[in-house]
């Protein structure tokens, strides 16, 4: 009863404890205000079934990631380190998970981005 990347799903704890996805949502976020009976079968359930809530889905629901995005064009540069480490400590320190991942773009798409902006700018001025 899980999905194709094999960890159970709300629905498939839902399903097991004979109650609603909400109801399963409300016990796992504390908010539950029903039968104990009901949210400790729950919580057993998604125990039994080694549920752990899906940061995209909650993402999705609340229309919020609290991602950080950090765009910088050379990490090899002791500034930008700098100021990585500084964004990965204050994001750790708002529990928020964090991951530095290098992109390289070539030189062309690098100018063509670059030539798009401008022509953004000047049409934004004119």
């Amino acid at each position: 009863m899980a999905n194709k990347s094999g960890r159970a799903t709300i629905v498939d704890v839902a399903l097991a404890a004979r109650v609603s996805p909400a109801t399963v949502s409300r016990v796992m976020n504390g908010r539950f205000a029903g039968e104990a009976e009901i949210a400790e079968r729950v919580r057993r359930v998604a125990a039994e079934l080694r549920y752990s809530p899906s940061h995209l889905a909650r993402s999705l629901a609340l229309g919020e990631t609290r991602a950080v995005a950090l765009v910088v064009p050379d990490l090899a540069n002791p500034a930008f380190q700098a100021v990585l480490a500084g964004l990965t400590r204050a994001a750790a320190a708002c529990s928020s998970p964090t991951r530095a991942t290098p992109r390289r773009r070539s030189r062309r798409w690098r100018r063509r981005r670059a030539v798009g902006a401008t022509r953004s700018c000047c049409a934004a001025r004119a």
